[in-house]
């Protein structure tokens, strides 16, 4: 979550956004008082009462563990590791894209990406994409996509103070897709980075991430040596629920210095923390290009932490 990529504004598939997501602990409904006549037993020698307090006990533990299964108590602290984008944890991030396009044409997109914290202050990243396309009436081949590859470093952090911390990144998207399938852009993409995170109150942190973006290359397949140079905000805002859930409000804006297309995006979502390992998630968000809309997407997603939890409590 540390860094998003977006692409050259006509192929712009920018998304980091949740979709409800409902979930909960089944309880069993409290059955009704019994009858005097059931409530009536022979009477128990001392050693039979303890052997059953003993066995009812140990059932109801039982019971409790069953039940939880999956879900745990997960405190507000717990959650903002999946959301804060300047915390260097190691994580595996898997996501499933849904594009709505003109003319009914559909672009479906798995992507991976697997997260290593060297410490609390450093970590790399890659993120592979798969793509399938749908368009009415043609042959639309799918593919891996344009792999990125990236590093982050905190520079600052101070979790006692509105500004929490500071970090710089950087992503190089390398051109592995096929510009003739359209899963990819034939052209070297590099995005510096800067990320601010921000704690107006425990459960609503915001996060505000910063990026430039520069291409070399055919941009697609075309003999041109038009580059990409834009700049890229977004603005993260989450409000931490009880057990474990969030919503999020994500606006993004594209700035392309080339030419007169600006891009605004508005990502809308919620997800849930099942425990302190796993969170899944999901979105809906709209992309306008001045007063048209040009993509609806869809988003799924689940994050999981694994190995030792090197960043700061």
């Amino acid at each position: 979550m540390m860094i998003r990529i977006a692409q050259h504004p006509v192929l712009l598939v920018f998304l980091f956004t949740l979709v409800s997501i409902r979930g909960g602990v089944f309880q069993e409904s409290e059955a009704s008082p019994p009858s005097q006549a059931e409530t009536q037993e022979p009477s128990k020698t001392e050693g039979e009462v303890q052997g059953s307090s003993n066995s009812t006990a140990n059932s109801g533990r039982q019971s409790g563990a069953g039940q939880r299964g999956l879900i745990e108590d997960v405190s507000v602290s717990d959650v903002k590791k999946f959301l804060d984008p300047t915390r260097m944890i190691n994580r595996l991030e898997y996501t499933f894209q849904a594009n709505f396009l003109p003319n009914d044409a559909r672009l479906f997109t798995n992507k991976f990406r697997p997260w290593y914290a060297f410490n609390n202050w450093s970590a790399a990243w890659v993120r592979v994409p798969l793509h399938d396309f749908s368009i009415p009436n043609q042959e639309a081949p799918g593919g891996i996509g344009d792999i990125d590859i990236g590093g982050g470093f905190v520079i600052h952090e101070d979790l006692s103070r509105r500004l929490t911390s500071i970090a710089v990144g950087a992503e190089i998207r390398l051109p592995t897709g096929d510009a003739s399938k359209g899963t990819g852009l034939d052209a070297y993409i590099i995005a510096p980075a800067a990320l601010l995170a921000f704690n107006p109150t425990d459960a609503f942190p915001v996060y505000i991430v910063g990026s430039y973006l520069h291409s070399w290359g055919s941009l697609g397949g075309a003999d041109t040596q038009e580059h990409i140079r834009s700049i890229v905000l977004e603005i993260q805002t989450f409000h931490i629920l009880p057990k474990g859930f969030f919503l999020a409000v994500l606006p993004s804006f594209v700035f392309n210095l080339n030419q007169n297309f600006n891009i605004f995006s508005l990502g809308l979502g919620a997800g849930r923390a099942l425990n302190r390992r796993f969170l899944i998630q999901g979105g809906y968000v709209q992309h306008i290009a001045g007063r048209e809309t040009f993509n609806r997407a869809l988003q799924i997603g689940i994050t999981y932490l694994w190995g030792k939890d090197k960043s700061k409590p």
